[in-house]
């Protein structure tokens, strides 16, 4: 039977040594109930969250001036350890797979993406490269 894509609350039971969720839900919960005008308030309850970091990087980004593209790749940055720092504790081993559609995994896949994007504005053509390529295999249903 296939899976309904609209369900994100865990991964195939046949694709479980595959898959991994992160553990960054409550977050998303307080972001939802909050409001976007309480992020700032939400963002320091949270900050081992990879995707306050991520969201962070993305607003960022959108300012287009080089000092906002430097900001964005410290937030990204760090969304990206924080991330990785998850991934050990949830098992996760080279070679598996973060899967976008599970919600508390795109804090780490926005936050490599934000990285890729400012590394690349600011000149970095082969750290973005690279991270775009270690999103493509970590992540195959990634949103183009």
């Amino acid at each position: 039977m296939a899976k309904d894509p609209s369900d994100v609350s865990a991964p195939d039971q046949e694709n479980a040594d595959e898959d991994v969720v992160l553990a960054d839900s409550s977050v998303i919960s307080a972001l939802s109930a909050q409001g976007r005008e309480h992020f700032n308030d939400v963002a320091k309850d949270h900050l081992n969250s990879p995707l306050v970091w991520a969201l962070l990087a993305e607003g960022a980004l959108l300012t287009g001036s080089e000092s906002s593209d430097m900001a964005a790749y410290s937030y990204a940055s760090t969304g990206v350890f924080l991330g990785k720092q998850l991934l050990e504790e949830a098992g996760w081993e080279p070679g598996d797979t973060l899967l976008w559609q599970h919600l508390p995994n795109q804090g780490l896949i926005r936050a490599m993406r934000a990285r890729a994007q400012a590394a690349r504005r600011l000149g970095a053509e082969e750290e973005s490269t690279q991270l775009w390529a270690d999103l493509e295999e970590l992540c195959p249903d990634l949103p183009q």
